[in-house]
């Protein structure tokens, strides 16, 4: 699982408070060792994949000749696959990774959900169910 805290070098507050915050990277696989956090998160944010069906790679230049555009000194890396079995599965990822964040968001909290324009309509209408319209 990756979950990586990374200590905020600078943090702004509205009502005096002083310097303690952390910004947490989890997989949303298991988010049970969020549980400490419940309740106390002043923002979330969720960055899955977009449903795309595309599996994602990146090209690494290899040596001198690849940085001097040699295009047989490259490997092909793999990154991620964008790959549900069905709409459904993607949604259900979703709505389980809001779930957590709900329950990890502090009443005043805030939620933030990146994607395009694929699945924009229905994750917001996800949004509403798991959160309410407001």
């Amino acid at each position: 699982m990756l979950m990586e805290p990374i200590t905020c070098a600078l943090e702004r507050y509205a009502f005096g408070q002083g310097p303690g915050g952390a910004f947490i990277q989890a997989d949303v696989r298991d988010l049970s060792v969020l549980a400490p956090y419940a309740g106390r998160a002043q923002m979330v944010y969720l960055d899955p994949p977009f449903f795309t069906g595309q599996r994602f790679s990146m090209s690494q230049r290899l040596g001198e000749r690849g940085w001097r555009g040699a295009k047989d000194a490259r490997v092909q890396l793999p990154l991620y696959a964008d790959q549900f079995a069905s709409r459904a599965a993607y949604l259900d990822l979703i709505r389980c990774a809001v779930a957590a964040a709900k329950r990890l968001l502090r009443p005043d909290g805030s939620l933030y959900l990146h994607c395009d324009y694929r699945m924009s309509a229905h994750l917001r209408l996800l949004l509403d169910e798991e959160l309410g319209p407001d």
